[in-house]
C-alpha cells in the first residue's frame, strides 16, 4: 500500500516516522513545500511527544543536542485564579493518580501544602534536578520537551529520510478526486527542485498541511470557540539569560496568557488573545510590558479553536494544526497528533486500502479522537475557570458543561479516577486534580467529609507520602542538575 503526506513540519514527519517505523515495507512519500516553512514559534509538549522519539529514532538521545531543546517537567500559571495568585501542573500528574482516589493531592490539600508535590517531576523540579542520571540515561517516566520547533522539524526530517520514507520537495496545485467515492486519487505539485509539474498516486492520504488544509477543506468544521475565545497570538524569540528552569510559564493577561518557553539558548515568548477585546498594537504593548523592553521583530498569527468533524474522512487522515487545534495552552497539538496517528496505525492500517475501507472502522476511530479531543477542550477550559484579571475577557468566560459539573463535584465528594475519561492518551486524574486543586475548586470540607468514613485515611496516606518522599530523597544525588545538563549537551 502506498501512503503519502501531505505538508511537512512536525506534525507531517511525526506521522512518516510513526507509520514507517511500525510498517517498514509500507510506501511511504512525504510531499512538503519547504519554502511555505513551518510556524517557528517555541512549543511546549507532553510526555507523548519524547515516547515517540524513544520509540522511533534509534538516537533520539541526541535530539537535546541537534535541536537545543530542553527537558520539561512542569507548567507554571501565575494569576490565573486572581493577580497574584500561581500554581504549578506537573507533566507526570500525582503518584497516587492511577488508584481509585488520588489521595496525595488530598493530603497535601488537607495540609495545606504545594498540592504540584504529589508529583515526581515536581520534586525534581524543585530541586533544580531533571529525572536523568549522572550518564545521561533517562528515567521512566520520561521528560516532556521545550521545543525550538524549526531545528526539529529539520531532525525529524533527517530521520525520516534515515528511514527510506520518500521526501519531495513541491507545491501542490492540484487535488484529484474519484467523482463516485471522493477518494484522493492523485495530487499535482510543482517539483521545487526540477521545476516541472509531477504527478503523484496514493491509495492513501495524510493531510498534515496546517489551516491550509489542501485535502480537507470541504470537511465540515467544528468551533470551540464559545470555550475557547482566543484566536490570535503575537510571539518573539528572546535571548535566554539565566539559568535553566524545566518549566513552561503562563501568566494570565487582560485579554488571554502570555507563554514562556526558554531552551538551551532562548525564550519563545508569545501572547495569545481574543481580538474581541484587544487590537493587534495593544496585544504589543502589554507583551513589550510583560518582556520589559520593545522588540524589533514579532510574529503573528490568527486561528479558531476547533476541530474537524471527523478526523478521518474517504481515503484522507487529517492530522496537526489541519485536524483539530485548541490553543497553546496545557500542549496538546502534538500529544493529539502523537496520539491520533499511534492508534490508527495501531487499529487501522491494513496491507490494503480496500481492506481498510470498512465504514465501521472509520465511525469508531472518528469517535475516538473526537471524545479525546472534546476532553483536552474540556481541560483547557477548565483552565479559564479560575478568576483570571478583573477585565472583560475573564468575566465574559463560558465553561462547558462537563467543566460545570466536575466543579460542582468537587464541592460534594473526592473525586474519582471513575469521574474522567479513561483512554490511550489522556490526561489523567492527576492532571485534572492538579489544576481544580490550584484553582482552589477543592474545599476541606469534603476531606472531612471523607474522614469521617474512612477514619485511619489520614496518617496512612502521610505514611506512604513520606516513605516516597525519603525514596525521593536518596536518589536526588544520582541524577544530573539542569546546569550540568545543559554543559553535556554543548
Amino acid at each position: 500500500m502506498k501512503i503519502s503526506i501531505i505538508g511537512g513540519g512536525t506534525a507531517g514527519w511525526i506521522s512518516a516516522i510513526i507509520i514507517k517505523s511500525k510498517y517498514p515495507n509500507v510506501d511511504v512519500t512525504l510531499i512538503e513545500n519547504m519554502i511555505q516553512g513551518t510556524i517557528g514559534v517555541g512549543e511546549s509538549t507532553t510526555v507523548a511527544f519524547t515516547e515517540f522519539l524513544r520509540q522511533c529514532i534509534p538516537d533520539w538521545a541526541n535530539f537535546w543536542s541537534e535541536t537545543s531543546s530542553m527537558p520539561k517537567l512542569t507548567k507554571k500559571f501565575i494569576n490565573w485564579n486572581g493577580l497574584g495568585s500561581d500554581f504549578y501542573c506537573p507533566i507526570d500528574g500525582s503518584i497516587t493518580q492511577s488508584e481509585e482516589i488520588d489521595h496525595f493531592t488530598y493530603l497535601l490539600l488537607k495540609e495545606n501544602k504545594d498540592t504540584s508535590l504529589s508529583s515526581l517531576s515536581r520534586n525534581f523540579h524543585k530541586n533544580n534536578i531533571l529525572d536523568i542520571s549522572l550518564d545521561g540515561n533517562i528515567y521512566l517516566p520520561l521528560p516532556a520537551c521545550h521545543l525550538d520547533v524549526l531545528k526539529t522539524s529539520i531532525f525529524l526530517r533527517n530521520a525520516g529520510r534515515n528511514k527510506n520514507i520518500t521526501h519531495i520537495e513541491g507545491e501542490v496545485t492540484q487535488v484529484k478526486r474519484n467523482k463516485e467515492t471522493n477518494d484522493v486519487i492523485s495530487v499535482v505539485y510543482n517539483d521545487l527542485d526540477t521545476k516541472k509539474e509531477e504527478e503523484h498516486f496514493a491509495d492513501l492520504w495524510i493531510d498534515a498541511s496546517g489551516f491550509s488544509r489542501i485535502l480537507s477543506r470541504k470537511v465540515p468544521f467544528n468551533s470551540f470557540s464559545k470555550y475557547l475565545p482566543v484566536n490570535k497570538s503575537i510571539s518573539t524569540i528572546l535571548l535566554r539569560d539565566g539559568s535553566y528552569k524545566s518549566t513552561t510559564t503562563s501568566t494570565a493577561a487582560s485579554s488571554g496568557w502570555i507563554w514562556d518557553i526558554p531552551t538551551s539558548k532562548n525564550r519563545s515568548v508569545g501572547y495569545v488573545y481574543c481580538d474581541k477585546y484587544q487590537t493587534k498594537e495593544e496585544a504589543q504593548l502589554e507583551l513589550e510590558k510583560y518582556i520589559g523592553y520593545g522588540v524589533s521583530e514579532y510574529r503573528y498569527h490568527e486561528f479558531e479553536s476547533g476541530m474537524l468533524e471527523n478526523v478521518w474522512n474517504d481515503n484522507v487522515l487529517s492530522v496537526g494544526l489541519c485536524g483539530s487545534f485548541l490553543e497553546p495552552l496545557q500542549a496538546t497539538s502534538i500529544h493529539t497528533t502523537v496520539m491520533q496517528v499511534s492508534i490508527f496505525a495501531s487499529q487501522c492500517i491494513k496491507s490494503t486500502y480496500e481492506n481498510m475501507d470498512k465504514p465501521i472502522s472509520r465511525k469508531i476511530y472518528n469517535k475516538y479522537i473526537r471524545d479525546m479531543i472534546i476532553d483536552f477542550r474540556n481541560l483547557v477550559n477548565l483552565n479559564y475557570s479560575g478568576k483570571g484579571l478583573d477585565t472583560d475577557f475573564w468575566k465574559n468566560i463560558i465553561l462547558t458543561d462537563e467543566v460545570k459539573d466536575i466543579i460542582q463535584l468537587c464541592n460534594e465528594r473526592l473525586i474519582t479516577k471513575y469521574d474522567f475519561k479513561n483512554y490511550e492518551g489522556a490526561a489523567g486524574l492527576g492532571i485534572w486534580m492538579t489544576i481544580l486543586s490550584g484553582i482552589k475548586h477543592i474545599p476541606n470540607e469534603v476531606i472531612e467529609e471523607y474522614e469521617k468514613i474512612e477514619p485511619n485515611w489520614y496518617e496512612y496516606a502521610k505514611t506512604e507520602f513520606n516513605r516516597v518522599q525519603d525514596k525521593f530523597n536518596k536518589i536526588i544525588p544520582e541524577r544530573m542538575s539542569n546546569e550540568n545538563f545543559e554543559a553535556m549537551i554543548k
